[in-house]
């Protein structure tokens, strides 16, 4: 008899380990697939804001971050496009997505001014970027509290990628995203017009 119930408790928490790793996969595995992207690109049902009223592009240069070799930084002003995106070391989404904003960099970086910007602390953040061997940059937004205001509202989810031109969001993403594609291309083609 005792057996019998050790082998039905055994059943039973094999049973809710299993139950909770597929419940945590599924989570996971229900971030925007790359066709889900463009679909979604093509309706335009992206979270859009065409004029954030609560967006100050003052704010966001004046923003102090910190760059990988530790030197104070700020987002720069003038005629490229702005790409920023929040991620983190410890976000499946960001990781996934970070090939395609390597490929994005490499070939538009003479008109696009990227920030991937992190809350986490800056030698953990170099440590992965270097493992990864990307080259993009990459900087530290020293906590939530250093953050413009309008970031600190919307902000919460990751990666969330804001692009910006002319002191106004362009476009704003929640989630992974294919960023090497033609579709972003056209887009950065049509704002820079």
């Amino acid at each position: 008899m005792k057996q019998k119930t050790i082998i039905y408790a055994l059943g039973l928490i094999t049973g809710l380990l299993v139950w909770f790793a597929y419940d945590r996969y599924e989570s996971y595995s229900n971030t925007a697939s790359i066709e889900e992207f463009y679909k979604d690109y093509e309706k335009n049902e992206f979270m859009v804001e065409d004029k954030a009223p609560e967006f100050s592009a003052s704010d966001l240069y004046i923003m102090k971050l910190t760059s990988l070799d530790k030197k104070e930084a700020h987002i720069k002003k003038g005629k490229n496009i702005i790409f920023i995106n929040f991620w983190a070391t410890w976000c499946k989404p960001c990781i996934d997505e970070m090939p395609s904003i390597q490929r994005l960099y490499d070939r538009s970086k003479e008109n696009v001014d990227f920030y991937l910007l992190t809350y986490e602390d800056i030698d953990k953040a170099n440590a992965f970027i270097n493992k990864k061997g990307f080259s993009f940059p990459v900087y530290s937004f020293n906590g939530k509290s250093n953050l413009p205001e309008y970031f600190q509202y919307h902000g919460g989810t990751i990666p969330d990628t804001y692009i910006i031109h002319n002191d106004e969001i362009e476009f704003h993403h929640v989630g992974a995203a294919p960023w090497d594609s033609k579709k972003v291309d056209a887009l950065f083609t049509k704002i820079l017009k």
